[in-house]
């Protein structure tokens, strides 16, 4: 019989160092962000909706990331330090390989470190409620060319056809233009089909314009007229975006939870590759870089 690829006690072993070292880490660094972070009531008091919620959970996951990935990094690049001391001893006489018995140092210290992330998603859907239906970033949108609108000037463009349910939106990046008025209106006038929606907003600084779309598969026409006593400019470059429905708000912890293990997994990986040549602190610190 050839020798395992995964040797399943380091597996358990790794997890398990990191589950009481992460989890140590962890319950001290969310002690004292619950305890320091008085914005969290007062935000939720002051502003309300997505927003405050989307505070929350920006808030819980920066403060656990911040902590959870150097952590998890500076744990897997000690593996092989801990080797040297005197593990590799009884790492030999297992039926093993070396390349076998890396995979599963490294997958160990990742699942410990998945799983302190679950923990962390748990909490901040907890702490930020349950939410409401919201939208994501489908793509973006270039313009051919930026334009400048003089006051009662109007530019049309046509977005190509995609299909878009009830609930989509559209964004036109705008802002007054240099050498004029402070402020100035705009109308963004979107129409699909036989349907045509429109919105006005008054330009201060740079605003995100935002027209809900009608429902369908047709080509989507756009008028944006300068309807006040300034001038307006709109980029070209990732000046329109088009955003849907994505369901719940929970969906943006989901999405967090899956980058954060892709940069866990990685940074391990990285770790534990760059501890072959230098001490543990440095092979740590040089993947975090």
């Amino acid at each position: 019989m050839g020798r395992p690829f995964l040797h399943r006690p380091l597996v358990s072993l790794e997890l398990r160092r990191v589950l009481r070292s992460g989890a140590t880490l962890f319950t001290v660094a969310l002690a004292l962000f619950v305890t320091g972070a008085d914005w969290i009531p007062q935000t939720q008091g002051e502003l309300e909706g997505a927003l405050a919620r989307g505070l929350v959970r920006q808030g819980i996951w920066s403060a656990a990331l911040l902590v959870l990935l150097p952590a998890a990094t500076l744990g897997a690049a000690g593996i092989l330090h801990r080797w040297r001391r005197g593990e590799a001893d009884w790492l030999g006489s297992r039926p093993t390989g070396r390349v076998a018995a890396l995979a599963s140092a490294w997958l160990g210290s990742t699942l410990g470190g998945i799983l302190l992330l679950a923990v962390v998603a748990l909490i901040v859907e907890a702490a930020a409620g349950a939410g409401e239906a919201t939208l994501r970033l489908e793509r973006r949108h270039a313009m051919a060319d930026s334009h400048r609108l003089e006051p009662g000037e109007s530019v049309t463009f046509d977005l190509p056809a995609t299909a878009t349910r009830a609930g989509a939106a559209l964004r036109v990046r705008l802002r007054p233009a240099l050498g004029s008025g402070p402020t100035t209106d705009a109308r963004l006038s979107v129409g699909r089909g036989a349907e045509s929606r429109s919105a006005v907003a008054r330009l201060a600084t740079w605003t995100w314009l935002e027209v809900p779309l009608p429902s369908g598969e047709d080509a989507i026409e756009c008028t944006l007229l300068n309807e006040g006593q300034g001038a307006l400019a709109v980029l070209a470059r990732d000046g329109v975006e088009l955003w849907t429905p994505s369901g719940g708000e929970w969906r943006a912890s989901l999405a967090l939870f899956a980058r954060a293990c892709l940069a866990l997994a990685s940074l391990g990986a990285l770790a534990i590759g760059f501890s072959a040549w230098v001490g543990s602190v440095t092979a740590g610190v040089g993947a975090l870089c």
